[in-house]
């Protein structure tokens, strides 16, 4: 008989892993260029953050209806997702570990996608007003180009040591979340 994960896992853990595997320094690239071509990006972004919204709402239906872990490898074998937001999905391998997760998997999902947009559209905004729109949408590294407009040469240091921090914690989740994808694709209800 297969061995079953404990419930042990709440919002706060959900949430970490939704946002973890959102947030990343090459979405600040996509951010940046993105307000650097202007003509309404913003408005594009809240367009595919509402687009994604739904994709994460389905996604935690889908977790509650089948809190196996695996998630996604459960129930579909397509991945659907939009650059600034992808991953937010991640999050519902952990249905079987997560203290009700028809409450937790959707409001974690929920929360991280309004705080990401929140704190996305804040540094696409406050990119165009220190970076001039054609240099955003030229640069390979807007983001940079950013923090260095804002804080000279330690912005530049800082967003570097970001960047790095926020790559940790990505892959943590992604090692995190992926032992439960390949204990579902193999059979096993637990990955120990």
């Amino acid at each position: 008989m297969a061995e079953e994960f404990k419930k042990t896992l709440g919002f706060w853990s959900c949430f970490s892993v939704a946002v973890g595997l959102v947030v990343a320094s090459t979405t600040l690239v996509s951010l940046g260029q993105g307000m650097g071509i202007g003509g309404g990006f913003l408005y594009a972004m809240i367009a595919a953050w509402l687009l994604q919204l739904f994709s994460a709402m389905t996604y935690g239906e889908l977790a509650t209806m089948l809190p196996r872990a695996g998630g996604i490898s459960t129930y579909t074998l397509v991945a659907m997702g939009l650059w600034l937001f992808i991953g937010i999905e991640f999050v519902t391998p952990l249905a079987e570990e997560t203290i009700n997760p028809g409450r937790n998997l959707p409001w974690s999902m929920f929360t991280g996608l309004a705080i990401i947009l929140v704190i996305k559209a804040l540094f696409g905004l406050a990119s165009l007003k220190y970076v001039p729109m054609a240099d955003l949408a030229e640069s390979t590294h807007p983001h940079v180009d950013m923090a260095g407009a804002i804080m000279d040469s330690g912005g530049s240091i800082w967003i570097g040591i970001v960047s790095r921090f926020i790559e940790i914690q990505k892959r943590s989740s992604a090692i995190f979340v992926s032992d439960r994808s390949g204990a579902a694709l193999s059979g096993c209800s637990s990955p120990l």
